[in-house]
């Protein structure tokens, strides 16, 4: 008997904080996500850096308004773009450390009640990412509040890369620490919303915030790395395979989805924002490799994924899909794979290939509590 041929494409999945390859997902395990992303993915030494804020929310909230940031970085590499002394009013600055005109806030902040200035507590999370200073926005809303359950740009804030900064990439983005202490805050209907536990507010979800942070790359006049070691533009990147998972397809006609999920570790994106959407640039392919009948791969088909999900511990995720018929006798050998531009698009693979078979896929998950076929 012919065996079945197996269809693979690509899905997204939700997961925890998402890093996208080709578009943001919606907001996965929280109520309300904040992104932060630059406009522009690299930039030289002494040139002022504009990075936008945005709010993506669940039906769980409501309207949203004002908030409080707190921001963290590298303070060996960026700085405010002026003087901010023990805290500035808003309505005093001149440089626009925040920026508010075109933005959903534009109007609905208190300038003279509103300020920003250099304080906030670090996580080990944070300062694991090289941060080792805080930006503090502190916004006092009107109290006009504004729908954000699609992905809205809330305001604007500018640190200046420093003009002795050393080249590399860098993370910006709402510190850990905040989360945990509640002062990274954001007003919505029945008042403002903090901390890590959603279920401090009987929310169905696991987190108030997903948060996610801008990367970008520095074109600095030092260099980095322990005792002045210039960085190594293609950083070791390792990828793995990590599980696999099962739900229906289509049930009427007998179809599952079998989901391969590939870790990465060792990598740093570098992002461009293209027409809306938050792009990794430094990556030509992830994704798997595939066969049915090369237990070796060696003349397996690579499946491009298309959304990386970033966990903030230094890991990102990957899944390509596999749609089959649920009994089929086909079985399936599959690896994780990258090509990086730095690395002039060599593929790197897993040590390891997964081996299985629709059918065991298939028991696996019925005895997990899937409904089987005819059930």
């Amino acid at each position: 008997m012919m065996k079945k041929v197996i269809s693979v494409l690509v899905a997204l999945m939700m997961l925890l904080s998402v890093f996208s390859v080709s578009a943001f997902a919606a907001v996965n395990d929280a109520v309300l996500a904040i992104r932060v992303t630059p406009t522009a993915t690299t930039y030289p030494a002494g040139e002022v850096v504009t990075f936008e804020v945005s709010y993506e929310s669940t039906s769980e909230i409501g309207k949203v308004g004002a908030c409080t940031l707190h921001i963290g970085y590298d303070n060996t590499v960026f700085e405010p773009v002026e003087d901010l002394g023990t805290g500035l009013k808003l309505s005093e600055a001149t440089k626009e450390p925040v920026v508010l005109s075109g933005y959903a806030l534009e109007g609905k902040v208190s300038a003279d009640n509103s300020f920003v200035q250099t304080k906030g507590a670090l996580a080990a999370a944070d300062t694991a990412k090289g941060w080792n200073e805080t930006l503090k926005i502190a916004l006092t809303g009107t109290g006009t509040l504004f729908e954000a359950t699609t992905e809205v740009k809330v305001l604007a804030f500018k640190l200046k890369v420093k003009d002795n900064a050393a080249s590399g990439n860098y993370t910006v983005g709402v510190t850990q620490g905040s989360i945990e202490d509640y002062s990274t805050q954001v007003v919505e209907e029945l008042g403002p919303i903090s901390g890590p536990s959603g279920a401090d507010y009987e929310f169905s979800v696991g987190k108030i915030f997903d948060l996610y942070d801008a990367t970008l790359a520095v074109e600095g006049s030092g260099s980095g790395g322990e005792g002045g070691d210039t960085p190594d533009p293609t950083p070791t990147v390792t990828v793995s395979n990590s599980d696999t998972k099962v739900k229906w397809s289509d049930k009427a006609n007998g179809k599952i989805y079998i989901g391969f999920e590939g870790v990465l570790t060792g990598f740093t994106p570098v992002t461009e924002v293209k027409d809306g959407r938050t792009e990794v640039t430094n990556i030509g392919s992830v994704g798997f490799r595939f066969s049915t009948t090369d237990a070796t791969l060696a003349s397996g088909s690579d499946v491009a994924a298309r959304t990386l999900y970033d966990f903030n511990d230094g890991t990102y995720k990957f899944r390509a899909i596999v749609e089959t018929d649920y009994n089929s006798e086909s079985r399936l050998y599959a690896t994780a794979y990258i090509k990086l531009e730095a690395n002039g698009n060599a593929t790197l693979t897993s040590d390891t290939i997964i081996s299985t078979s629709v059918a065991a896929e298939y028991a696996e998950a019925t005895g997990k509590g899937l409904p089987a076929f005819g059930a």
